[in-house]
């Protein structure tokens, strides 16, 4: 029986794709490192700090991750306080759940600041949260999921997952929870490994 939805955050709650995209290659260009949209894209659902291990080995370069992180989330928002908004679907998907009195919790690659932000900017009151900073390893470890249905006080066969991401669907499949993939990141082909793809939350019923 299920008795907990987890929602991931970017690209399921709130359209942040925009400032994500847009400003991540001007932080990296800060740290002399030449990024695309496209290479970035890559990383979704990748926790920052990964990211920035990732890339200094593979660009070698020397980068201090918390002087990129907050370089990173001071244009963010200052991009996102224009454009970030929430989805389709999302709140009245919410209020249903609530309704039935089912558990929510939100389960995001990014930092508490990140987090805050972004639920602030789509209107989301929703108290139960697990980032990256409560975890040790990030998708596409399944961490994150199980430390939400641990929050929840729920067992994992008993959560539903809502992601847009590969690197989120592959996290949500480890921790053994059924998956639900929205296409709002990536087509339905680059998510086939979900349970379930839907288009839009307003297409979820319960």
């Amino acid at each position: 029986m299920i008795k907990a939805v987890i929602f991931d955050v970017d690209g399921v709650l709130v359209d942040s794709e925009g400032a994500s995209l847009d400003t991540a290659g001007e932080v990296f260009k800060q740290f002399g490192v030449k990024m695309t949209k496209k290479e970035y894209k890559n990383y979704t659902g990748v926790n920052l700090r990964e990211i920035v291990k990732i890339v200094s080995k593979k660009r070698k370069v020397k980068i201090d991750p918390d002087q990129f992180i907050k370089a990173r989330y001071d244009l963010y928002e200052k991009y996102g306080k224009k454009t970030i908004k929430p989805f389709s679907g999302a709140k009245t998907f919410i209020s249903m759940l609530r309704r039935k009195k089912v558990k929510i919790a939100v389960a995001t690659a990014g930092n508490k600041r990140k987090l805050s932000f972004n639920l602030k900017c789509g209107e989301f009151d929703i108290r139960n949260r697990v980032t990256a900073d409560d975890i040790k390893h990030g998708k596409p470890a399944p961490d994150i999921f199980l430390a939400a249905a641990k929050k929840l006080k729920v067992k994992p066969n008993e959560c539903i997952v809502v992601e847009d991401s590969l690197n989120g669907i592959k996290a949500a499949k480890k921790a053994k929870m059924f998956c639900v993939a929205v296409t709002n990141t990536f087509p339905r082909s680059k998510l086939k490994d979900a349970d379930l793809i839907i288009d839009s939350l307003s297409e979820l019923k319960w």
